[in-house]
């Protein structure tokens, strides 16, 4: 393809969007074929459409009773003839008088002036071969030989982003047409289903403890048949639901499930506040390399996109004091990879498997919030503490997922336990009894659940700011070193007991409070003489 045809090409791509007859268009062939058409079918029919009307439009068209002629700068007119103008909106007018014309860039030309339907008399170019306007726009004459539908079908590839992009807007826009799962078809063509049916539905997942069952799973127990337009009704029958509050869809990308919303688990509907978090924006918490190093290290769900995504086999984690307590999993960059994704549905159900004993668990993929949830009877079956170690690896089936709590033999070691003391949160060092491989740093037990998250929950109500949190945190931890040094790993599970947060703004503090020194490696310590007049 030649420079000027790839220009014209980007920008015939970037102005393009539908008008009425594509719409038209469009709901005709649905029709005919009488089932819904994925996305790359609705394309792909769209733009065939929209190039043939291109070269239709660079051919001739009937004006009354002679030819109206489309306008190009390389070819010679004369007074009385019509001409058709596509830049100007299909404008179309007729050649009044021809003049001779120079410049220094083209030499010689003529001048057209043309008295234009719109009551209008303007002037243009012609017998000037050296213009944009004079190439066949699109190259429909034949680019490398290229029919039309191969032509689209380039337009996909090399385009398809921002074409489907547009496309789906319109569609959407118009609402006339609608759409379910990646197919299209009319709405007013669909099959109907009654508030009667519905009811059933209701119904038939109640006795299945929910769901999730396939709409063909539903239309067999509805008594439904649907053999001639099996694609159709199994189409309208999903729509229906969709526009029913009482019913989730919950499957993966590519497969359509429903789930009861009415017994959906609770902490998915309305998700735990205490994993609530801001993103971190990128490059409002600068931190020096080695932080910034640890920063990524801890996988953090809430933190900045990294080069983990594209991760592949199994991913080992370690488990924050926010996931333990709720009994979920974090959804970050590094685990992505092994939970089932969907387009539109905001939560997947999904089977958890435990790779020690084979049970199985009901899951879900709560995509929003950044969490799995559904691990809570694993945690308390083989005790495990906040900063426990980890595996979860994919499965065949891309709705299961394996989790492999990784034992040992138990043995009574120092750890770092939270508790409430007079409404606030405090840290020592005890002994506890762990059977769980652990990252040291991170490790923390919990004497009192129940009063340490309503100090937890005090500090959320009272939205006490972060540098406060840390401080009195980073004050507690200090005390429990012969050093006086505290990790930063440390600090930051630490915090996240108090409240939830990615590892950046906590590091963040470390670098801007004039009473925090680092002394080596990732460990700091608390300078009392320097520190910052502070008010509780």
């Amino acid at each position: 393809m030649k420079k000027t045809q790839k220009r014209v090409v980007a920008d015939w791509v970037e102005s393009f969007c539908l008008h009425p007859d594509d719409y038209d268009h469009l709901a005709d062939r649905l029709l005919e074929s009488s089932t819904p058409w994925s996305n790359e079918e609705v394309a792909l029919s769209l733009l065939i459409f929209k190039l043939m009307q291109e070269e239709r439009s660079q051919g001739k068209t009937q004006r009354g009773n002679g030819n109206v002629e489309i306008y190009r700068p390389d070819k010679g007119y004369e007074p009385g003839q019509a001409l058709r103008f596509p830049v100007l909106e299909d404008i179309e007018g007729k050649v009044i008088s021809v003049r001779k014309g120079f410049n220094w860039t083209d030499g010689e030309f003529r001048v057209i002036v043309v008295s234009c339907d719109d009551n209008c008399t303007r002037e243009f170019a012609s017998m000037l071969p050296k213009h944009a306007l004079s190439t066949d726009d699109l190259g429909l004459s034949g680019i490398e030989g290229q029919t039309v539908d191969e032509f689209a079908r380039f337009l996909l590839r090399e385009h398809g982003t921002h074409l489907w992009g547009q496309i789906k807007k319109d569609l959407i826009s118009r609402g006339e047409i609608v759409c379910l799962a990646g197919y299209w078809f009319p709405r007013d063509l669909l099959v109907e289903i009654s508030s009667g049916h519905l009811n059933l539905v209701e119904a038939i997942l109640d006795v299945s403890a929910g769901g999730p069952l396939t709409p063909e799973e539903i239309l067999q127990q509805l008594g439904v048949r649907a053999d001639g337009d099996r694609q159709l009704m199994i189409f309208s029958l999903n729509y229906a639901l969709q526009q029913d509050q009482r019913f989730d869809e919950v499957g993966p990308s590519g497969s359509v499930l429903w789930f009861l919303r009415s017994m959906e688990p609770t902490e998915i509907i309305f998700p735990p506040e205490r994993l609530r978090c801001q993103p971190v924006v990128p490059d409002v918490h600068l931190l020096s390399p080695d932080l910034e190093q640890l920063a990524l290290h801890l996988h953090d769900e809430f933190s900045p996109e990294n080069e983990s995504y594209g991760a592949e086999g199994p991913v080992e984690m370690v488990l924050s004091y926010p996931h333990r307590c709720t009994g979920t999993l974090p959804l970050g960059a590094n685990t992505a990879h092994i939970f089932p994704e969907a387009q539109i549905s905001p939560r997947i159900k999904i089977t958890i498997r435990d790779a020690l004993s084979g049970d199985q668990l009901p899951g879900w993929v709560v995509q929003h919030e950044r969490f799995v949830s559904g691990l809570g009877p694993l945690y308390e079956k083989y005790e495990v503490p906040a900063g426990a170690r980890i595996t979860l690896l994919p499965c065949a089936a891309s709705s299961e997922v394996l989790v492999q709590i990784d034992l040992r033999k138990s043995v009574r070691e120092w750890v770092l336990t939270a508790s409430a003391v007079d409404d606030k949160l405090r840290f020592r060092m005890s002994k506890r009894l762990v059977g769980v491989h652990y990252a040291e740093e991170q490790i923390i037990a919990v004497d009192d659940v129940e009063d340490v998250e309503a100090v937890w929950e005090r500090l959320h109500k009272n939205r006490v700011a972060l540098e406060h949190t840390v401080l009195e945190v980073f004050r507690e931890l200090v005390q429990l070193t012969p050093q006086g040094a505290v990790h930063a790993k440390t600090l930051y599970s630490a915090v996240n007991v108090a409240r939830r947060t990615p590892p950046e703004p906590v590091f963040g503090e470390l670098l801007k409070r004039s009473y925090y020194r680092h002394v080596g490696e990732a460990y700091w310590t608390h300078d009392s003489d320097s520190e910052d007049r502070y008010t509780d």
